[in-house]
């Protein structure tokens, strides 16, 4: 069967890069996984080769507050740069997150990226889209780390505490196998330069 499209993803590695390739290598599309150990020239070639970009990368529970720059800012800004050199119009979807602006230094630092992939959508003419994803929950999601459902599921199933900070809010969920179907559905689309805001829920 021929291959659909090349297809770079960074994060490949995290709870959301792992689903998408899955889907994406039932759907036939071939993948530049990026990860940590990436080097830049590796994310270099990626980009030469791809038809279309996942970033997917970034810091949500560092050990250090820096990390939040260096893992959500500086990397952005180099995936742009980087795709800039290539002289190549491919489009770029991003994960960015529903707490993007908030004055948490993760929502501060997801908005500078949200910011430096639209400027770079707009003077480069790349297709940039962005999803603003609420908590995503599903298979190989790590309790303590990047779900409130997995660590809920996660402390009934070991009989440890249940700790619930505010009963009375209610969070918004989306499942991991819909954000993918979604990311899927973004290949098949014709891409425009335009900016585009997508929400899986």
């Amino acid at each position: 069967t021929a291959v659909l499209m090349k297809v770079l993803v960074t994060g490949a590695n995290g709870f959301i890069g792992k689903n998408l390739c899955v889907f994406l290598e039932e759907n036939n599309h071939e993948i530049y996984k990026i990860n940590r150990e990436s080097t830049e020239d590796e994310l270099s070639d990626s980009i030469n080769k791809a038809d279309f970009i996942f970033h997917l990368a970034g810091i949500n529970r560092p050990k250090d507050q820096s990390e939040f720059t260096v893992g959500n800012v500086d990397y952005t800004k180099l995936l742009c740069n980087l795709i800039k050199e290539s002289g190549k119009k491919i489009p770029l979807a991003f994960t960015s997150s529903i707490q993007s602006g908030n004055d948490s230094e993760y929502g501060r630092t997801k908005a500078q990226a949200e910011e430096i992939i639209l400027n770079f959508g707009k003077t480069n003419s790349n297709p940039v889209y962005i999803y603003r994803l609420p908590n995503v929950f599903g298979k190989w999601c790590n309790p303590d780390y990047n779900s409130a459902v997995a660590t809920f599921c996660n402390n009934i199933a070991t009989g440890k505490e249940i700790q619930i900070n505010d009963p009375s809010a209610a969070i918004k969920l989306v499942y991991i196998d819909d954000v993918a179907k979604s990311f899927i559905d973004l290949l098949a689309k014709q891409p425009q330069n335009e900016l585009i805001e997508a929400s899986p829920v």
